[in-house]
C-alpha cells in the first residue's frame, strides 16, 4: 500500500454578515486555548471582526502553535491545522457572534399622537410623540431606552445607538449565535 499524505482539515467560520456592535466580543476556543476580539466604539464591520479574529488566532502562542487563521472573505476566514491530519474543534462564542441588525429612524418627527414602534421577536416596542422628540436621533436614543428597558425582550437582545448615524439603531442578539425577527413600523 502506498502511503497517502495526511489532509489538513480546513474550518470555515461564518461571522454576522452586519458585523459586531461596539462593545460586543466575539471568542474562539480551540482546546485549552481561546481568543476573544471586542469591537471598538465605532463597531466592526464582518470583514474587520474576521481579520481581528484571524489576527487574535495567529498571535496567540497556544493557538498558533496548533492552527493558523486565514482567508478571510467578507464574513467569513478558515483555520487550518498546522500538521496535516491533526484533527480540532474550533468553538465560536460571544455576545457579538449572534445576529446584528441595523435599524434606521425616519427624518419625519414624532409629534402629538405620533409613534414609531418595532418588533422584537413577536414584542412590539413603542414611543409617542406627547413629549415632541425633536430630531432622528432623540427618537432613536428613545427607541434604544424603551427596547433595553422592555422585560419581555431583555436578556435577548440589546439595541444602542449607532456611533456612526445619529438616525441608526443596532440591534444585537445576547446569545452567541443567536438570532431573532424584527419589523420597524
Amino acid at each position: 500500500h502506498p502511503n497517502v499524505a495526511p489532509v489538513a482539515q480546513a474550518n470555515t467560520v461564518t461571522l454576522p454578515t452586519a458585523g459586531m456592535a461596539p462593545g460586543r466580543t466575539i471568542s474562539v476556543t480551540i482546546g485549552a486555548n481561546s481568543v476573544s476580539v471586542t469591537a471598538p466604539s465605532t463597531g466592526y464591520t464582518a470583514t474587520q471582526a474576521a481579520s481581528a479574529l484571524v489576527a487574535a488566532i495567529n498571535g496567540n502562542a497556544g493557538m498558533s502553535s496548533i492552527v493558523t487563521g486565514s482567508n478571510v472573505v467578507g464574513n467569513t476566514f478558515q483555520i487550518v491545522p498546522d500538521v496535516a491530519g491533526t484533527p480540532f474543534t474550533a468553538n465560536l462564542a460571544g455576545n457579538g457572534s449572534g445576529q446584528l441588525e441595523g435599524v434606521d429612524i425616519p427624518s419625519a418627527l414624532l409629534t402629538g399622537a405620533d409613534t414609531s414602534s418595532i418588533t422584537i421577536n413577536g414584542t412590539t416596542i413603542t414611543v409617542d410623540g406627547t413629549t415632541p422628540l425633536a430630531s432622528p436621533q432623540a427618537v432613536r436614543d428613545a427607541l434604544v431606552t424603551a427596547i433595553n428597558a422592555n422585560g419581555a425582550v431583555n436578556g435577548q437582545v440589546t439595541a444602542i445607538a449607532d456611533p456612526n448615524n445619529t438616525d441608526r439603531i443596532l440591534i444585537q442578539s445576547d446569545a452567541a449565535g443567536g438570532t431573532f425577527t424584527i419589523a420597524f413600523g
